[in-house]
C-alpha cells in the first residue's frame, strides 16, 4: 500500500553539509559530506589547508552485507503518515531527516581532522598542598617523581 505523508509542522533550523530534510517518500538518498578541519591555537593559514589528498577521502569503503536474514510484515493500517509538530535544530553531515519512505539510504561523511596546538608554552598551576599531600600517602614513590622540586 502507498502511504501518503502529512505534516502539520516542521521547523529546521540548520540543514548543512552535505544533508537533507524530505517530506515524501524517495527511491534512494546519499549525502555526502567530506570535511577537513583544522583547529589551531593562532589564526596562521599556510594557503594549502583545502587538499583532499590524505587517503580517507579515496579510500574504497567495504560494502555491508546481509548476513542475518530478515522476515518482515508490514501492516498498515492507514494510507497516511501523519506527523503533529516536529522541531529539528540541526541535520548536519551526510545526514536525512525525512517524513517518508526510502528504499535505498547511502550516507557517506569522512572527516580528517588537525589540531595544531602551540608547544613548549604550557602554563601550570602549582598543585594544591592536600593534593600533594594524597600524592604522597597514596603512591609515594610517583609522587617523589612527580614532585622532585
Amino acid at each position: 500500500m502507498k502511504r501518503t505523508s502529512v505534516v502539520h509542522d516542521i521547523k529546521v533550523l540548520v540543514c548543512q553539509l552535505g544533508s537533507a530534510t524530505f517530506v515524501g517518500d524517495n527511491h534512494v538518498v546519499d549525502p555526502r559530506a567530506r570535511v577537513l578541519a583544522v583547529q589551531r591555537e593562532l589564526p596562521e593559514f599556510l594557503g594549502d589547508e583545502g587538499n583532499f589528498r590524505y587517503r580517507i577521502f579515496h579510500a574504497e569503503l567495504p560494502a555491508p552485507g546481509l548476513e542475518t536474514p530478515v522476515r518482515l510484515r508490514r501492516i498498515s493500517e492507514s494510507p497516511w503518515i501523519r506527523v503533529g509538530h516536529v522541531k529539528i535544530l540541526s541535520v548536519s553531515v551526510a545526514s536525512v531527516l525525512q517524513v517518508g519512505s526510502t528504499s535505498i539510504i547511502d550516507a557517506d561523511n569522512r572527516l580528517k581532522q588537525f589540531r595544531q596546538l602551540l608547544q613548549g608554552i604550557v602554563v601550570q598551576a602549582p598543585p594544591a598542598p592536600e593534593a600533594v599531600e594524597a600524592a604522597f600517602r597514596l603512591a609515594p614513590i610517583a609522587a617523589r617523581m612527580a614532585f622532585k622540586d
